[in-house]
């Protein structure tokens, strides 16, 4: 009997369904080739080498990131400040699972960085056999089609679920040989490089952009040399080198001012508030204002009845649009042609930019350089997450404002956000290629 062939349709055998959760129809078993699948009991085991957290002793604690971006140092910090004192040591080459965030690939190796660290209860840890290439494992477990899995099987509030260890062990994974397994994550490795390649590039020239802005306009610390003594948390200067009586610009170079230009924030860009009422009926685009000076992105396209706040502000291409929330954290950037007429929330600023005297670019790619990192931090107010930037505070901060050959030198935002977007296009092209290459899609 020939099996019918259905485009949005998908048939499972009644002896191969696992559950009957309608998000995962189908087992893993019928996603792989069964005569490469394993029980992961059969692979790793489960280590619990624990420890008596001592007040007087230094301990670095491990935080796994979310969907497979790796395993890194949380903090280092005195026993006294750990609430939960039985807790776990890590060991190099460990797999390392989060109980609580394995549904969104909180999984990875343990780093020799990381090797005696240690976790609580709310972590796994696992020896894992000479059967298995660890970065395989790694990627495998974090990977999309596994964390579906995850999260049909997981149980508690929202943001509080949990996988149960027990069936963790049980599950199948697909195993081919090592050696298949080691050329596929050659083949990751080297498409994961090119990614690396092209995100250097946008360090490098973020970095330049750095030192150009401080060579031309003066905005560095000087050391001042007296005596012979070294002082490690002290800085001195020179009252006739001061530019004004902010301990974090007390040398900005005086001489350099002219150059410089400094202009109010105000001068240079207007407050736009073109606003309109969403109705149900119509389709609206939304825009999202990345972090890290990732720059402006269309969010999504959806019908007024799906925008719950109906007050809403329009944007235009070439406009200058700001998180008030998340400036600090880099969310700022140039409305760029594709977001033209998209709509925006009251927790974001629209400014028209003076073109005549000042290229976008070169506001954002200051607004993301080192010199204005803790300017956005005195342009705020509040406490803890939720520093909100103030638009008066704002305004009136005075900027460089070199000529415009000058600015156009140091406009360099829209290349490293380029950069960084084929970065990204990149990496997920290396975990599609891995996803492939096991999954047989």
């Amino acid at each position: 009997m020939t099996t019918p062939a259905f485009r949005l349709l998908k048939l499972a055998d009644f002896s191969k369904m696992e559950n009957w959760s309608a998000s995962l129809p189908v087992s893993l078993k019928t996603a792989f080739g069964e005569e490469f699948n394993v029980r992961l009991a059969n692979v790793i085991t489960p280590v619990r080498d624990s420890v008596t957290i001592e007040d007087n002793q230094q301990y670095t604690r491990i935080t796994i990131r979310q969907y497979g971006q790796g395993v890194f140092p949380r903090d280092t910090v005195l026993g006294v400040d750990i609430g939960t004192k039985k807790q776990f040591i890590a060991t190099e080459g460990q797999l390392i699972v989060s109980g609580i965030d394995a549904r969104n690939g909180s999984i990875g190796i343990v780093p020799s960085e990381l090797n005696g660290a240690i976790v609580t209860n709310d972590f796994w840890l696992f020896d894992i056999s000479d059967k298995v290439v660890p970065q395989y494992l790694s990627l495998l477990l974090s990977s999309e089609r596994f964390q579906q899995y995850w999260q049909s099987k997981s149980s508690g509030t929202t943001n509080r679920q949990r996988i149960n260890k027990t069936e963790f062990l049980e599950m199948e994974i697909p195993l081919p040989a090592v050696s298949t397994q080691k050329d596929i994550i050659m083949n990751f490795n080297r498409l994961i490089e090119k990614a690396e390649q092209v995100e250097q590039k946008a360090q490098e020239l973020e970095n330049n952009v750095n030192n150009l802005i401080r060579v031309e306009f003066g905005l560095e610390l000087k050391s001042v040399k007296l005596g012979e003594g070294a002082y490690k948390y002290l800085f001195f200067a020179r009252f006739k080198d001061t530019f004004d009586w902010s301990p974090k610009r007390l040398s900005r170079d005086p001489k350099k001012e002219q150059l410089m230009n400094l202009r109010k924030i105000g001068e240079v860009v207007k407050r736009v508030k073109d606003t309109t009422n969403v109705k149900d009926d119509l389709q609206y685009k939304r825009i999202t204002i990345k972090l890290e000076s990732r720059g402006v992105q269309v969010r999504d396209v959806v019908d007024g009845s799906f925008v719950q706040t109906k007050k809403q502000f329009f944007v235009k291409e070439g406009q200058l649009a700001i998180s008030k929330i998340d400036a600090r954290n880099g969310a700022f950037g140039i409305v760029h042609s594709d977001a033209d007429g998209a709509i925006i929330t009251s927790n974001f600023w629209v400014f028209d930019v003076d073109t005549k005297i000042a290229n976008a670019d070169y506001l954002v790619t200051l607004f993301a350089s080192s010199y204005f990192t803790d300017i956005w931090l005195e342009c705020s107010n509040g406490s803890g997450n939720r520093l909100y930037l103030q638009e008066d505070e704002f305004l009136n901060y005075e900027i460089p404002l070199p000529d415009l050959a000058t600015q156009n030198k140091l406009a360099v935002s829209r290349k490293i956000i380029t950069y960084r977007k084929e970065s990204v296009v990149a990496r997920n092209h290396a975990r599609d290629s891995f996803d492939a290459s096991v999954f047989d899609l």
